[in-house]
């Protein structure tokens, strides 16, 4: 049943430009004042718009085998750090790209690290700025196979991500960045196996690509 949950799914999908990862948050001053957001999860996000997407990626590219750190960062940043530089680029996105949602890198070595504290403050100041956030998982370069790295590691990684973002309607979670290593068949398994792995995820913040564009 929840082989046809997926396949049916397939049919609600929206394409998020910039899925290359080819933007970052370089070259973005907006204005510093801004006291129109609240710090409640979500609060300012309106659901009736359609996703405008960007990405924010690590300079290096989102392919790395060690800590992603998105661009104009450092992973020795701290919560507060990254909240004051994430506050500048989301209103960049926002008013310089017409922008409402931002699809952020994950890997494992990011979320099982002590940057993952900081990297937090990126995920909660775009949702305070009334931006939806989607968290990709991308393998390493090293392993480079349009396949999951570490299966083991993986579902490590996503545990700790649900458990902190799982009850927060303005984060979407895509399970994986390119998975063109999978056929057809293996790849609705890998995303049946997620969606019974965390069964108390709506739906429809579960992401997913097919030929190159991302769905929910």
């Amino acid at each position: 049943m929840m082989k046809n949950l997926i396949i049916s799914l397939l049919a609600l999908s929206f394409l998020l430009y910039g899925c290359s990862g080819d933007s970052d948050g370089d070259n973005i001053a907006p204005d510093d004042k801004d006291n129109t957001e609240n710090e409640n999860p979500a609060a300012n996000i309106d659901f009736t718009q359609a996703i405008r997407g960007v990405n924010w990626a690590d300079k290096r590219d989102n392919f790395v085998d060690d800590l992603l750190v998105p661009s104009g960062l450092t992973s020795g940043d701290s919560y507060y750090m990254v909240q004051t530089d994430a506050q500048y680029v989301m209103k960049g996105f926002l008013d310089n790209m017409g922008a409402n949602t931002v699809r952020l890198p994950i890997n494992y070595a990011t979320v099982s690290s002590t940057w993952w504290n900081g990297y937090k403050g990126a995920i909660d100041k775009a949702i305070a700025k009334g931006m939806r956030v989607i968290l990709a998982y991308w393998e390493g370069e090293s392993s480079r196979d349009g396949k999951v790295d570490n299966i083991s590691e993986f579902w490590v990684m996503w545990s700790t991500v649900i458990k902190d973002y799982g009850e927060n309607a303005g984060v979407y979670f895509e399970v994986m960045n390119e998975p063109y290593g999978y056929s057809l068949s293996e790849l609705t398994d890998l995303y049946e196996s997620w969606l019974n792995e965390f069964s108390d995820i709506p739906t429809n913040v579960f992401c997913w690509e097919e030929k190159g564009i991302l769905k929910m």
